[in-house]
């Protein structure tokens, strides 16, 4: 059961591995060789592309007759495709062929480390063959794009950023909203205080008319008693 339960896993992950290579599709660097003059030294895939290994030898037949440094790209609209090259004007002549969509630092980022890797120090190739296999599927893999994946995360950070200025925005909107509702309080206070003012003015006015009549009423009161007991002429009370 369990080299059964291992030998499903091992399906499994070889399935993942070639849907994995389905979606990615064609190789956007489709060709790749390298030249000594004007004698192809190794291609990549071997005997895949004829029509490509065509358009590379004839640029090959040219830059070994220029023998100078020599890197341009050129256009295949018949095709679809763009074409790239690094002639060093000492015998190694390497070119590739792309998609229109590969940008042009991607095939020239491969032909230098291409260059590099199969010149040696005693100026003799070393293993091209395996080199240009390597690099173009290195080429092909969208995660070696450094300069994408830089561009990716800041991308990604410009999001982070455009979201926590969101929030801020949000938050100052709230900020202003208690702001406002706060000035606005005040100001009922300050009404609020104004009239209580004014409430205990007319409170004090009105008891102090009330008292005035009172004592008003009292001084009648006493008058009229007093002018029922000791008459008008006040003789009953003399």
């Amino acid at each position: 059961l369990k080299l059964q339960f291992l030998y499903l896993i091992g399906h499994l992950h070889t399935a993942a591995r070639v849907c994995k290579y389905t979606r990615r599709g064609p190789m956007p660097i489709r060709y790749a060789a390298v030249f000594d003059g004007n004698q192809r030294v190794a291609e990549y895939p071997p005997g895949a592309f004829p029509n490509l290994a065509e358009i590379c030898q004839k640029l090959a037949d040219k830059e070994s007759a220029i023998n100078k440094y020599n890197r341009a790209k050129l256009s295949d609209s018949d095709n679809g495709v763009d074409v790239c090259y690094l002639a060093t004007g000492k015998g190694p002549i390497i070119s590739c062929v792309s998609t229109q969509d590969v940008a042009i630092r991607i095939s020239f980022d491969m032909l230098s480390r291409i260059e590099s890797k199969c010149r040696g120090d005693s100026g003799t190739w070393a293993a091209p063959a395996q080199t240009l296999k390597n690099e173009v599927a290195y080429a092909n893999d969208p995660a070696n794009d450094l300069a994408q994946n830089v561009r990716g995360q800041i991308s990604e950070i410009q999001d982070i950023m455009m979201d926590n200025m969101d929030k801020m925005l949000d938050r100052q909107d709230k900020l202003e909203g208690m702001v406002e509702q706060s000035d606005a309080l005040a100001n009922e206070g300050q009404k609020f205080q104004k009239k209580a003012k004014t409430l205990k003015r007319k409170m004090c006015l009105q008891h102090a008319k009330t008292t005035a009549m009172m004592v008003c009423v009292g001084l009648v009161l006493i008058m009229i008693v007093l002018f029922i007991v000791c008459k008008p002429n006040f003789s009953d009370c003399s």
